[in-house]
């Protein structure tokens, strides 16, 4: 299994376990869901290309995934 699989599958697994528990909302301008997404994608997408540290990685994840579901929760799927 390569690292990337193995981080997937600990990603997944963790979502299973604590689905949506705690998680802080963030304002969201639903006008602005496009731009948010595109800035959330290159956050993530330069983390990677560039992991210098891997809890930037993971602080990095961690902010999107709040971002994505307060968008999902404010603005709808």
């Amino acid at each position: 299994m390569q690292e990337k699989d193995i981080f997937d599958e600990i990603q997944l697994r963790c979502a299973m376990a604590f689905p949506l528990k705690k998680i802080p909302l963030q304002k969201v301008d639903c006008r602005k869901v496009n731009e948010i997404i595109s800035n959330s994608y290159n956050n993530d997408q330069y983390g990677r290309e560039n992991h210098e540290n891997l809890r930037d990685v993971i602080d990095v994840n961690k902010e999107n995934k709040n971002t994505i579901i307060s968008i999902i929760d404010k603005c709808g799927w």
